[in-house]
């Protein structure tokens, strides 16, 4: 059975151009590239997917994802780079791990079953007739020495001994004693009007329950709205140029047809980027800037790049 190291696990969010090879680069865990991938396409195209930058609309691929679908990749060997080609713009989510002896359908958790359809043409013939008797199936009567007869078991006296919850009074079976009437409910107890029921208790008419809880939502792992996205245009090398960004969960920055022997300097205080001042964040222009799972308030990102008319593209959700 192939293993995931769960310690290997990455995620990452892809904006992927239309009509443009792009590069996405993966750094791993101490120093090994992952070599399994879940892909998710949340675009209306399919993408192609491969690890040869020459990759076309017609070859050098590894597979294909359909729009609003799911892939997954393995290799044998680590892989530091894949390669992504769509015809329309999309947002692609990739998990990444390193994996032993994985294959995609254990990644995708797919298996292959066999079914036998037989059909019985004949009639079923029982080994043996039961024999005649008294012979009872389910409860069997025991009868002979040492063993009592169950049919000659002494009658109950008459009184009041309680057989479950029942009365037996007379060979007739009475209730100890009337119900009063009112709205008592045997068994499940009914606390109130609220319907709280003791036993699996009810707290309140909201219907949350005490021991099995009712969770009436669960938080999305994916955002409820869509992504707000910005560009602020790098016009000269080396400048600071700056971005106030809305409140969100998950933040992106990259550079649109960036190169990787250039960079790009991120901060989140001015004075930092243009003339590089420690602290700062230096990134690759072919590489992504994320944050996941995060309480990101109203901010303001510092931004300057190596090369000049380069456009920082940032994404929030």
């Amino acid at each position: 059975m192939a293993t995931l190291r769960k310690s290997t696990y990455q995620s990452q969010t892809i904006n992927l151009p239309a009509n443009v090879v792009t590069a996405v680069t993966f750094n791993g865990l101490a120093g090994l590239a992952p070599n399994a991938f879940q892909i998710y396409n949340y675009g209306t195209a399919s993408v192609n997917v491969g690890d040869n930058s020459a990759m076309t609309a017609s070859s050098n691929y590894a597979f294909i994802i359909a729009g609003s679908g799911i892939g997954t990749f393995c290799n044998p060997v680590n892989i530091a780079t894949l390669y992504f080609l769509t015809t329309v713009q999309c947002v692609l989510r990739v998990n990444s791990w390193l994996a032993d002896d994985v294959t995609s359908a254990e990644l995708a958790q797919t298996q292959s079953t066999t079914i036998i359809n037989s059909t019985v043409t004949s009639s079923v013939q029982l080994a043996a007739a039961l024999p005649a008797g008294t012979n009872n199936i389910g409860h069997v009567t025991v009868d002979g020495a040492p063993h009592v007869n169950v049919d000659t078991l002494p009658a109950l006296p008459a009184g009041t001994n309680v057989i479950g919850h029942a009365i037996v009074d007379s060979g007739n079976i009475a209730i100890n004693a009337p119900i009063p009437a009112g709205t008592n409910v045997i068994g499940h107890v009914i606390a109130d009007a609220s319907s709280a029921v003791i036993g699996h208790v009810i707290a309140d008419a909201s219907s949350a329950v005490i021991g099995h809880v009712i969770v009436d939502t669960l938080p999305s792992i994916f955002p409820s709205s869509a992504p707000v996205i910005y560009n602020v245009t790098l016009t000269s090398a080396n400048t600071e140029y700056s971005q106030v960004i809305a409140s969100g969960h998950k933040l992106g920055i990259s550079i649109q047809n960036g190169g990787g022997s250039d960079n790009f300097r991120i901060a989140y205080t001015t004075g930092k980027v243009a003339t590089p001042t420690a602290p700062y964040l230096q990134f690759p222009q072919n590489g992504v800037y994320w944050i996941d799972n995060d309480n990101i308030t109203s901010l303001t990102v510092y931004l300057a790049s190596s090369i000049a008319g380069k456009v920082a593209q940032i994404e929030v959700w």
